[in-house]
């Protein structure tokens, strides 16, 4: 077999594994599902499992990991001049995903969302003496206004949450009541 068949056919194996998770996840708690029953409902042997992944948890975050590598690819084929585009770009991207990261919530995974959302620190190009802080509240921003935009139903389009988080950074401080 090439090398081209052999990655595809390895792709399309990952592609069913994960598929595969995900159903489960609708069915059942993640932590009763098994290695063993993912290959049965991928309909892949246990040791194509083993071979691509060691635990259900990489079977996520391999996914999540193409997901974010698509991101930062199609990003920098775009013409981002403001904070406003990267909002936009990033939630027309995340409201792409919203189906798999509704499951993941509900399967208390908000933790390798999180995990693939710091993937993209460093990536910033800013002033190295602000860089800890400003991708901290960059990508901890986005994260939560996302998870919070899954949680009350995904009502908004990516316009509209873009326009909402632009009012929340240009607003003035609120002080809250004790």
């Amino acid at each position: 077999m090439s090398n081209s068949c052999n990655h595809e056919a390895k792709a399309f194996t990952r592609e069913c594994v994960f598929l595969a998770l995900i159903n489960l996840l609708n069915e059942k708690k993640y932590e009763a599902i098994t290695l063993t029953e993912i290959a049965e409902k991928a309909g892949v042997s246990r040791n194509a499992i083993y071979r691509n992944f060691r635990s259900k948890d990489l079977i996520l975050k391999s996914y999540l990991a193409n997901i974010n590598s698509e991101f930062v690819s199609a990003l920098s084929k775009k013409n981002i001049s403001s904070h406003r585009d990267y909002i936009y770009a990033v939630f027309t991207h995340l409201c792409s995903h919203n189906e798999i990261a509704k499951i993941l919530v509900k399967a208390n995974l908000s933790t390798l969302l999180y995990e693939s959302f710091l993937s993209v620190k460093g990536s910033f190009k800013v002033d190295d003496y602000i860089k800890n802080y400003y991708e901290s509240y960059k990508i901890g921003g986005l994260f939560f206004v996302y998870i919070t935009w899954l949680e009350t139903g995904c009502n908004e389009s990516p316009q509209e949450l873009t326009e909402i988080l632009c009012k929340i950074i240009e607003s003035k401080p609120v002080i809250p009541a004790l």
